[in-house]
């Protein structure tokens, strides 16, 4: 299997092969060492995403023909691996909404 599209059929058990188990249920601990604040945790990363959904446009770079330019996506080698730093295509597009955001919403009427 190719790491990097996806494919939910990995995630099937198969005669040969048993499921992956699901990371939210190992994440937060088992039984009496469970972690007490697991469900203000998966609340608020929800709001969090919800609202950059709602927010941004979030879309794949264009470049000068007009079609999409993959992001490169790397990773350190060590015994932990973990995305190297990136780069965003544009900062004034990055910044943008955070300057103009609060305003175009209370102009909008939508608070």
């Amino acid at each position: 299997m190719i790491p990097n599209t996806f494919s939910p059929s990995r995630f099937i058990a198969t005669p040969d092969r048993a499921a992956q188990l699901d990371p939210s249920k190992v994440v937060f601990g088992y039984g009496r060492r469970i972690c007490p604040g697991m469900h203000l945790a998966d609340v608020s990363l929800f709001l969090n995403i919800a609202g950059i959904l709602a927010t941004f446009d979030i879309s794949k770079a264009l470049d000068e023909h007009g079609k999409d330019v993959e992001p490169l996506v790397e990773y350190t080698n060590s015994v932990v691996s973990h995305l190297k730093p990136f780069k965003p295509y544009s900062a004034s597009l990055a910044r943008e909404p955070f300057h103009a955001g609060p305003s175009i919403i209370v102009r909008s009427g939508h608070t």
